[in-house]
């Protein structure tokens, strides 16, 4: 089985490192970005097969930049991530046929949650 490739978006650099870390032990390849500027450029130039999305981002929110990320990679599996699930949140996530996961969440969730996303095709 191939190498499935996550797309990492979040602002703040100790999630990245510790869910970077999480997901490199648990098979996947890992990509990451600090905001929404670097996702799309990782986007025009670098092969993934999900993204992984901060939804408060600062400059735009997650599900603006997965809008964006999607003119290029069409469908690419996507689950937002955010301290707080609004339902705002939650209604334009089963638009985009996204997941939401709420922060914090145990290593073992998130891997369950892309397993099931990419699974779907």
């Amino acid at each position: 089985m191939a190498t499935r490739v996550v797309l990492l978006v979040d602002d703040d650099e100790n999630i990245l490192r510790f869910v970077r870390l999480g997901l490199e032990r648990s098979g996947f390849e890992v990509l990451t970005a600090n905001g929404s500027r670097q996702a799309l450029e990782i986007g025009r130039s670098q092969a993934f097969d999900a993204v992984v999305l901060d939804n408060g981002l600062g400059e735009v929110s997650g599900v603006e930049l997965l809008e964006e990320l999607r003119k290029t990679v069409p469908a690419v599996a996507a689950i937002f991530s955010s301290g707080a699930i609004t339902h705002a949140l939650a209604e334009s996530a089963k638009q985009l046929g996204a997941m939401t996961l709420e922060k914090p969440y145990p290593i073992r969730t998130l891997v369950a949650a892309l397993e099931s996303i990419l699974a779907r095709g």
